[in-house]
């Protein structure tokens, strides 16, 4: 009796386990087919984006007979007419590397702030104050410019305060916590070997911080203004809003009055 509950018991446990692996092999196909069909369908979303922008883009070399020299070099933007869009280029450029330059330095001090100088209440008061940053719209930053910058720029340098330099200021402001955010993560990862080992050689927290901390982490916090470029970069419309790229040909700190 003992050996047929024995083998009643192992035919039962054969079958819930037949049971369950049937379940799970259907279950592992529905995922894979539903995983399938997502990756297709971000697949063909994006080549139709592509698609759609580049025949609408390359339709004005190939049937409006625009070149490509009037097209990078011309400075005149009139689109029933001419097609110059040197201006814009140029301006974009310009306020990306400028942006780029205000926002590095200030972002690696905050950074170094939170992570090295003052680790815990740094961190507690600056955080808060770059996450807000970081979910201001973009249309906010450029009211603020508007509001705010182009009329300091008018009242220092005089002119209409539209140009360059109330594109840059606001665009380095932009970028401001995209940078710190990623500089403060890499220098929260870096291993807490390297600092104690340099304090153990006798040298100071500043010797540390830019003889052993930074040149550690240097291709990371690269990686961060990279990124915060790319994003100034993208903010084309705004660096149009605040220099007034369509009535003037060069890029000058502010506009001159129209005469």
């Amino acid at each position: 009796m003992g050996q047929m509950g024995k083998n009643t018991t192992l035919k039962q446990n054969d079958a819930q386990s037949s049971k369950l692996g049937e379940k799970h092999f259907w279950e592992d196909w529905i995922g894979r087919i539903y995983t399938s069909v997502c990756v297709v369908l971000l697949l063909v979303v994006i080549v139709s984006i592509v698609f759609f922008v580049s025949s609408k883009g390359l339709a004005t070399f190939f049937e409006n007979g625009v070149s490509l020299k009037d097209f990078f070099l011309g400075k005149t933007w009139s689109p029933d007419e001419e097609f110059g869009a040197l201006p814009f280029i140029t301006g974009s450029f310009a306020v990306t590397l400028l942006a780029a330059l205000i926002a590095g330095p200030l972002s690696l001090c905050a950074a170094l702030f939170m992570t090295e100088i003052l680790p815990g209440r740094g961190k507690r008061i600056l955080q808060p104050a770059v996450e807000l940053l970081s979910g201001i719209p973009s249309v906010v930053y450029g009211f603020i410019g508007l509001s705010v910058i182009v009329p300091l720029v008018r009242s220092v340098f005089g002119g209409q305060g539209f140009g360059i330099l109330a594109g840059c200021l606001v665009l380095a402001v932009m970028i401001l916590p995209t940078i710190t955010s990623i500089m403060a993560d890499a220098l929260a990862s870096l291993p807490g070997g390297l600092r104690e080992s340099s304090y153990a050689l006798g040298a100071t927290r500043w010797q540390t911080i830019y003889r052993v901390v930074i040149p550690t982490v240097l291709p990371a916090l690269l990686t961060g203004v990279v990124l915060g470029m790319a994003r100034a970069f993208g903010e084309a419309w705004l660096y149009r809003w605040l220099s007034a790229t369509r009535r003037i040909s060069r890029i000058p700190l502010s506009s001159p009055h129209p005469r």
